[in-house]
């Protein structure tokens, strides 16, 4: 092939080191994030669109239930917590979706599956969130670093939402922590850490109006 395009400069410096292809043939195109559908929208309005509580703090999970992306430390950590007020949402499928609900029953905070929904309906249920997750398990790449160029963060951060995220490769370039989200290790000590001083709904939406301007 006469180009090889790699969504990120990390995935260039290892197609260069492992494929042994030379640099000046291989080019860095990222993800782009459609800024129509995915932009800021009120709270307010997407919960009484999708019946949710107006005053509860949302945490929102969106993609698919695998390997790459662990849900288990969150859900483990919200399942010991009483933390009134605060809910979990899961949006999206995959192999580990029943594991993730049965961990989930007898939850001290309340934990919502809602499968897979249609993709125009997604940044509705973004921006009826007050935090969003992208809870990597960085371990599932050979390199330990997240290298590839992730989509929900992007999107969450257009529609100015907070993420929560692990502190590998790609994340460093997109969250700045305690700024446009907060970057910490996925497991369930200090997922029990956090939800402990979980800032309060008007500081995450402060922090996702820095979010939006990434």
């Amino acid at each position: 092939a006469p180009l090889v395009i790699a969504e990120t400069e990390f995935l260039k410096r290892e197609i260069e080191r492992y494929w042994h292809v030379a640099a000046e043939r291989i080019a860095v195109v990222d993800l782009g994030v459609d800024r129509q559908l995915f932009r800021p929208r009120p709270v307010a309005e997407a919960r009484a669109a999708l019946g949710w509580d107006p005053d509860a703090t949302v945490l929102l999970y969106v993609g698919v239930l695998d390997r790459t992306h662990n849900l288990e430390p969150a859900i483990r950590a919200l399942r010991e917590t009483a933390l009134p007020g605060v809910e979990l949402h899961v949006v999206g499928d995959g192999f580990r979706a029943a594991e993730y609900r049965q961990l989930a029953e007898g939850s001290r905070t309340r934990i919502v599956f809602h499968g897979r929904v249609p993709h125009d309906q997604v940044p509705q249920h973004i921006a009826a969130a007050d935090l969003c997750l992208a809870p990597y398990d960085a371990s599932a790449f050979s390199s330990g670093e997240l290298g590839y160029s992730t989509m929900k963060i992007p999107e969450y951060l257009s529609m100015g939402r907070p993420v929560a995220s692990v502190s590998a490769g790609r994340t460093r370039m997109l969250i700045r922590d305690g700024e446009s989200g907060f970057l910490f290790a996925n497991d369930v000590a200090t997922w029990t850490q956090f939800l402990a001083t979980l800032p309060a709904r008007a500081r995450l939406a402060a922090m996702g109006e820095a979010a939006a301007a990434v």
